[in-house]
């Protein structure tokens, strides 16, 4: 951080993408998760939960891909 915001490279359009997602579910209330959209997960093949789960790992791929790479110094 600088005086001037987040410096350009440091936040990717899958890091806003991740942040509202966990704003929604955040804000969701607790009756349409437990009930509603577990019964909808309970339906759901298990095909298509696994392509769900491969969807979200290659978003989290993509999101830690545009982080900036740690510079560690190995010789002091």
């Amino acid at each position: 951080m600088d005086m001037h915001g987040i410096r350009p490279g440091l936040v990717s359009v899958w890091v806003y993408v991740a942040l509202i997602g966990g704003l929604a579910y955040h804000f969701t209330p607790k009756k349409w998760i437990d009930e509603s959209l577990y019964r909808i997960y309970q339906r759901t093949p298990g095909v298509v939960l696994g392509l769900l789960f491969v969807a979200l790992c290659y978003g989290l791929m993509l999101l830690l891909a545009g982080a900036p790479r740690a510079f560690i110094y190995f010789q002091f």
